[in-house]
């Protein structure tokens, strides 16, 4: 039984497994090629047939092996069972590779050489092959690597430095210790990246519920805005009636003046009124966009009648500029309501000196509008946020 395998998710078990599919797809063709290498080698210096059976066993085991771990992800098993076919395959892989020892102890010492320098590669390239994943990379280059330390710790018969031959054979002990620890690090880094795909996927998963939770928070406020500022106009509504009723009643000098004020912060509380149900439309979607072509000149002039009185009251000048050819095309209603919010600000933000609004040319057929004032002005720092929901400097 498997021991290794019992500690592995069955997450992370998947992703090896669709790991071996992908690289059973990648790897026959490499190793074929080496195999044919070490059987021509052979071949050259042995003669026979038996090279040419050992390929034809390679050859079969790796189309098996494409097979078998190629439709491993879509099989009907556990996947445990899964990574024990895996290490079953990658066992039956290595000992016909290391078989080739089995010839490469007759061969002269260069040819020695080059097969055990394309079994170690075959070795050192299933670091990345098999993930790392311990038993399937020790039945792999398992076998092949003790088979290549015994064929140099016997020697060739009539060698004349032994000692070179027993030196390699350790060399190959710590190549060998050295991939294990490589497959080590590579499985650890390999698990690490895979943790760290599922925390994202679990982090993204939150954000989408976040962001779900959000849109529905936003779409009820929404949803109160539009009932709110929409059940507040009817009584408002009334409320101004009243207040215009009693303006024409006789009223003494001292009860005029505080229906004047009430009359003045009833009209302020039904523009707030409005400026919430504009904000509650815009919000959902739903403004209308009336599009008329209009004078801006004549659009000035209304403005000035209607805010010179307010800027006289806090003993500031107001005044507009426009060039009388000047026209433009949109809804008149929508602008007038974006230049009022910006005068009324100015007005209001503004101790002393001037209020101005001007048009003047942006090119061709094209106009550009600014209400500039002598106030407080705004923050570099906040001029990012101006245009953010509620947002006011200095709260």
């Amino acid at each position: 039984m498997d021991t290794h395998a019992e500690h592995v998710s069955p997450e992370l078990a998947g992703e090896l497994i669709d790991l071996f599919a992908r690289e059973a797809v990648r790897v026959p063709v490499p190793v074929f090629l080496s195999s044919l290498l070490l059987a021509s080698i052979a071949w050259n210096q042995l003669g026979g047939p038996l090279p040419w059976v050992w390929l034809a066993v390679v050859a079969v085991v790796l189309a098996v092996r494409w097979k078998v771990l190629g439709g491993l992800p879509a099989a009907s098993m556990d996947l445990h069972a899964k990574l024990r076919v895996a290490v079953l395959m990658s066992g039956i892989n290595g000992l016909v590779q290391g078989a080739s020892i089995g010839f490469g102890i007759a061969l002269e010492t260069p040819e020695r050489a080059v097969q055990s320098i394309l079994l170690l590669t075959l070795c050192a390239g299933s670091v990345a092959t098999t993930g790392g994943y311990r038993p399937v990379f020790v039945a792999f280059v398992g076998p092949m690597l003790l088979a290549l330390i015994a064929m140099w710790a016997i020697g060739a018969p009539g060698v004349e430095h032994a000692w070179v031959e027993y030196f390699i054979a350790a060399l190959v002990v710590v190549f060998g210790v050295l991939m294990l620890q490589l497959a080590k690090d590579t499985f650890r880094l390999l698990k690490t990246s895979f943790d760290i795909r599922r925390e994202q996927e679990v982090l993204n998963g939150q954000l989408r519920t976040a962001l779900e939770g959000a849109e529905a928070a936003n779409r009820a406020k929404t949803r109160f805005l539009a009932s709110a500022s929409h059940d507040l106009r009817q009584p408002m509504h009334t409320l101004s009636l009243f207040g215009a009723a009693l303006m024409m009643r006789p009223l003494d000098s001292a009860t005029r003046p505080i229906v004047n004020h009430m009359n003045t912060a009833l009209q302020a509380l039904s523009a707030q009124i409005d400026a919430l149900l504009d904000v509650s439309r815009l919000d959902a979607g739903v403004v209308p966009v009336n599009r008329t072509t209009f004078s801006l000149s004549a659009f000035l002039e209304h403005l000035h009648a209607e805010y010179a009185e307010l800027a006289r009251a806090k003993r500031l000048a107001f005044r507009t500029e426009c060039p009388p050819e000047a026209i433009c095309e949109t809804d008149e209603v929508l602008l007038a309501r974006i230049v009022r919010n910006l005068v009324e600000n100015a007005i209001k933000y503004t101790p002393s000196g001037e209020v101005s609004v001007r048009v003047s040319a942006a090119g061709p057929r094209h106009w550009g509008l600014s209400v500039e004032d002598t106030g407080i002005g705004i923050p570099l720092a906040e001029d990012q946020r101006l245009f953010q929901e509620f947002h006011q400097l200095h709260n």
